[in-house]
């Protein structure tokens, strides 16, 4: 919860001097019952959502005449709570009184949710659905409530962000609302590639040094200059540099060590794409030690890709795909570096890989 921000102060010419109970002896009542009608009205103080009023005096800690404050405020649900205040105060005939007057706390959500959005332009592919802009959403947040989630429908409901790309084709549109209904709309731009019909339309840089494999498509001009997707990969001390192509492909292949990958791709010679390798050719029978160390040199040579990046390349470039290895450890690729993901060796999903497509991939099933 935030602090209080500050303090409610309660004039003590508002609270006046109506009285609740008179300790002095002889007053006329009707005085009384006339202060009490002039003070009738009830106080509102304003509380922010979320901040600490745990102890509701704290409210009235500027009144030097307070004897007490009954009732409760609940700062995590927006609505009025009643207090009653009372103090102690000197009647008009010098007599010690007691004055009671009613408070509404109104506790009011008045933030809204914050939206951080990677504001590089989204690339679309023709073939890609757009919730795979999902990842240009770096974050939602409320200041009270936390990380808020994509919504399981294009509904936006309390506590959720959802994405929308098709009321507009050149943007993406984010919207958040908070527990309370606050909504918050933010926009990141969207660019929609057109594939070229030629055979072979993409082409495949591998920066060794950096891992990273940045895949290109052709231009009008017949030159592979735009850059389109951003892969982390892993190589190793026998990754050769040089321009080559795509010359064979395997849904699973054996490779050196007994171990076995997913979706390969020959680039030359013994050197070729393939998923982090598996211990059997089961899809649930990852290496996933060696999952972890995508992004850095961990291979024997070989291009190694999580699932979903090898099945792209395995889908999507045919035989001919130029490709090249180059070192330039101070650029890694007009797309950066992906972060990868890191697989938790004490969790039971462990052996398969959660970029996998798999129907029967554990990590689906959330």
């Amino acid at each position: 919860m935030r602090k209080l921000k500050t303090k409610a102060k309660i004039a003590l010419s508002i609270i006046g001097a109506a009285a609740a109970a008179a300790i002095g002896i002889g007053i006329d009542r009707a005085v009384m019952k006339d202060a009490l009608e002039k003070e009738a009205e009830t106080l509102q103080i304003r509380v922010e959502y979320g901040e600490d009023v745990s102890d509701p005096d704290d409210l009235f800690s500027d009144v030097k005449e307070l004897v007490s404050v009954s009732g409760s405020v609940d700062p995590m649900k927006v609505g009025s709570y009643p207090l009653q205040v009372t103090l102690q105060r000197t009647s008009h005939f010098g007599f010690p009184v007691q004055v009671a007057r009613q408070v509404v706390v109104r506790v009011e959500d008045a933030e809204f949710p914050v939206i951080e959005l990677d504001q590089t332009e989204a690339l679309l592919l023709p073939d890609e659905d757009s919730t795979s802009l999902a990842k240009h959403v770096v974050s939602v947040t409320d200041p009270v409530d936390g990380t808020l989630e994509q919504s399981d429908s294009d509904i936006l409901k309390r506590g959720t962000w959802v994405l929308d790309t098709k009321s507009d084709p050149s943007r993406g549109m984010v919207q958040a609302m908070d527990r309370n209904g606050n909504v918050s709309t933010a926009f990141f731009p969207v660019k929609r590639i057109e594939i070229p019909a030629v055979e072979n339309p993409y082409a495949i840089r591998i920066n060794r040094a950096a891992n990273t494999v940045t895949v290109y498509v052709m231009d009008a001009g017949g030159a592979y200059s735009i850059p389109v997707k951003a892969m982390v990969c892993s190589t190793g001390k026998a990754t050769p540099t040089g321009s080559y192509a795509i010359t064979e492909k395997y849904r699973w292949r054996s490779l050196f060590g007994g171990v076995y990958g997913q979706y390969a791709c020959r680039i030359v010679g013994n050197i070729l794409f393939h998923s982090v390798p598996y211990f059997s050719v089961d899809p649930g029978n990852l290496e996933f030690e060696e999952y972890n160390k995508l992004g850095t040199n961990a291979s024997m040579g070989c291009i190694r890709l999580c699932v979903e990046d090898e099945k792209w390349i395995y889908d999507h470039c045919p035989l001919g795909t130029p490709v090249e290895l180059y070192d330039d450890e101070d650029y890694p690729g007009p797309l950066g570096k992906p972060v990868p993901l890191v697989i938790d060796v004490n969790d039971e999903r462990r052996g398969w890989d959660p970029t996998d497509p798999d129907e029967n991939n554990p990590w689906h099933l959330d």
